[in-house]
């Protein structure tokens, strides 16, 4: 995971990057936002620039032997602490540390439904107790395995009970050196005061926020093929389309991997403008109509508050996965038939 592969908040992973070239990395800080905003992907970015032994231009290398272990989130300096079942068990995230890494292999838009339907077959509540924070303590004695940074993140931190709230904040309050705490947060106004005096501060947005500029240098062939898919998916059922969207599928799989990467952060932009052409925000914003034949403001009926931050998140997941040298076909064949289903069963809002 690194920051190039997250398509909001830029402006956050500057002042992240910042953070590391002047060796000036905050020992707490929270990343807070919506399930869909990133904050987690951010955070193991982070970690990986922090930890990349040969950075360049601001990024990570993606090839030494630490960027390598960031992609399959094993790194031995790189800590995760998340929600587990509640007492009489009391276990701790070590417990449960294959099952979410995989998880969060799938994608790390992954949400908290998800991982509680995945551990809990009683739908027992899920919490971060004062066992996984005793495990933390117990690391903080330990000397890094590389001799550099300890990385702690802890995901959905709004579930540490009260316990487990009191026993961080000591260790918020003095860190060993070279130690790192990274809140992920979907709710901070849970978290306790103390706590969050102690962390420094950044909101994470989904991929709706303004950082998503639709006035990229995007080719024209680019706008011609958004509006040719949208058309395939949404008469895929009802004109029997599946042909030809297949090989419109083969035609786009057939590009080199950032131009497949490249179309679909277009494609983004593209819902993105739909959505505040719904809710009147264009004008505001300064967001062209149409190109081509293809206008906003009649594709923005397809676009709501019910399934926007859905469709960010499969397009999201789609740019992870090729990214990941999965199966550029498969992948955009799978996306196809899911836009399908959100444009045949949208909803008008009156």
């Amino acid at each position: 995971m690194n920051f190039e592969t997250i398509l909001s908040n830029k402006t956050n992973h500057k002042i992240l990057i910042q953070d590391v070239n002047l060796k000036k990395i905050p020992h707490a800080q929270l990343f807070h936002g919506n399930e869909q905003s990133g904050a987690l992907s951010s955070a193991i970015a982070y970690a990986q620039y922090i930890f990349c032994v040969n950075k360049k231009n601001d990024k990570a290398c993606n090839i030494c032997g630490n960027c390598k272990k960031m992609d399959l989130l094993i790194h031995p300096d790189l800590h995760f602490s998340f929600p587990v079942s509640s007492p009489p068990k009391n276990p701790i995230s070590l417990d449960y540390i294959d099952l979410w890494r995989n998880l969060m292999l799938e994608s790390t838009y992954s949400c908290f439904e998800e991982w509680s339907n995945l551990i809990s077959e009683t739908n027992k509540k899920l919490i971060i107790n004062k066992y996984e924070i005793e495990k933390i303590n117990d690391l903080l004695q330990k000397k890094s395995y590389q001799g550099g940074y300890k990385i702690f993140i802890i995901w959905l931190a709004e579930r540490l009970n009260k316990e487990a709230s009191n026993k961080l904040l000591k260790n918020l309050e003095e860190p060993p050196e070279k130690t790192v705490f990274i809140l992920i947060s979907n709710e901070k106004e849970k978290l306790l005061d103390t706590i969050l005096s102690r962390l420094r501060v950044l909101k994470f947005n989904p991929s709706l926020d303004k950082n998503f500029n639709f006035h990229e240098k995007y080719n024209d062939n680019f706008k011609k093929k958004f509006a040719d898919w949208m058309r395939l998916c949404f008469f895929i059922i009802k004109q029997k389309k599946i042909l030809e969207l297949t090989q419109w599928v083969d035609e786009l799989a057939k590009t080199k991997k950032d131009n497949q990467i490249n179309f679909l952060k277009f494609s983004i932009s593209c819902f993105r403008n739909a959505f505040l052409y719904k809710y009147n925000v264009n004008k505001s914003l300064d967001i062209i109509d149409e190109f081509d034949d293809f206008t906003f403001s009649k594709f923005s009926k397809f676009v709501d508050r019910n399934n926007i931050f859905e469709i960010f998140h499969i397009l999201n997941k789609s740019i992870y996965y090729i990214n990941r040298n999965g199966n550029a076909k498969l992948i955009i064949m799978d996306l196809s038939i899911n836009l399908s289903k959100f444009l045949n069963n949208y909803k008008n809002e009156s």
